[in-house]
């Protein structure tokens, strides 16, 4: 806009005392944001025509191209270092999770973990090193992404510090909770089933902290949920947690899952669930634990495909009693 006198124009802020005429164009990003604005001033009355207009709208509009070539430069800069950061987080999450599973008479044992995004808060894990017996573990942390990748990290480090101690479940259990909560303030929690199985006896002792009731397939057809346990680690500082036991026979099949594969809906919000989960294993149940697995993640993936797939991520093992 092109103002030939100032001092007859109500909006023009003085400023410089000599000012008499003025000139502006505003600076205008491609989304149509007015971002800023060039302005001239001349000393002498009508100092500025319309060609001046034009020039100094066309500068503007160099200007705007400048300004977003640039900001679009460290838009793409940021998330390069953005996608690298979460590629070596996912490298580390990956080389936490298990690389071989454990090779005990009596059982065949396979798991595997499907992060949503580049990293997610499931967690699959399993050691034996703890006496003759085998601890499994399964967890989620609440939450997706980096974020609880992160605590998910942190949950591991306090678990293997303390379950090496070989103190009792419920001990190692109630510490860790403790640790989770000073960590996360009581913001974030965990669910997590803690399973120690006793290959001698066949049984399993186990703990539930929120978790998902892991599945347990009888090997005469019927099937029940492991309901019991505690709250989720992190809530309260001074949850208390008790063990209880299961014994297993020849021909039964142990599922441990988390919500993301129950959890998973189709056009329809129809979520995979129990049912069809217990239909999956059902039908493979004379298949290797690791054929049982790929029954079931290609099963929830043919669920889910028409919503462009699960959005949460999947873990899943499979004990099976030989």
């Amino acid at each position: 806009e092109i103002v030939g006198d100032v001092k007859r124009d109500a909006r023009y802020v003085k400023v410089r005392a000599e000012t008499r005429s003025e000139i502006a164009a505003p600076i205008i990003r491609a989304d149509g944001r007015v971002i800023g604005v060039i302005n001239l001033e001349s000393d002498v009355i009508n100092g500025y025509d319309e060609r001046d207009l034009e020039l100094l709208t066309m500068f503007a509009s160099l200007a705007a191209s400048a300004i977003d070539h640039t900001l679009l430069y460290r838009q793409v800069m940021r998330q390069r270092r953005v996608q690298s950061e979460l590629e070596l987080a996912r490298k580390v999450v990956e080389g936490l999770m298990p690389r071989a599973f454990p090779l005990i008479e009596g059982f065949d044992i396979y798991g595997t973990t499907i992060p949503f995004r580049e990293v997610g808060g499931d967690y699959l894990d399993f050691i034996d090193s703890i006496s003759d017996r085998l601890v499994v573990l399964v967890a989620d942390v609440s939450g997706k992404g980096l974020a609880a990748a992160l605590i998910m990290v942190a949950f591991r480090a306090y678990f293997h510090a303390t379950v090496i101690n070989e103190l009792a479940m419920r001990v190692v259990m109630s510490r860790v909770n403790r640790l989770v909560h000073d960590t996360t303030d009581g913001e974030r929690f965990i669910t997590c089933f803690y399973g120690l199985i006793d290959p001698e006896h066949k049984r399993l002792l186990y703990i539930s902290a929120g978790h998902n009731p892991p599945l347990l397939l009888r090997g005469d057809g019927t099937s029940e949920l492991l309901t019991q346990g505690g709250l989720p680690l992190g809530i309260f500082e001074t949850s208390r947690y008790s063990e209880s036991v299961v014994e297993f026979r020849s021909g039964d099949i142990l599922v441990l899952y988390t919500d993301g594969v129950v959890e998973a809906s189709n056009q329809r919000d129809e979520e995979f669930g129990l049912k069809r989960l217990e239909e999956v294993v059902g039908a493979s149940r004379d298949r290797r634990a690791h054929e049982i697995v790929k029954a079931i993640t290609t099963a929830v993936d043919e669920h889910s495909s028409e919503v462009g797939g699960p959005e949460d991520d999947l873990t899943i093992s499979i004990i099976k009693v030989k």
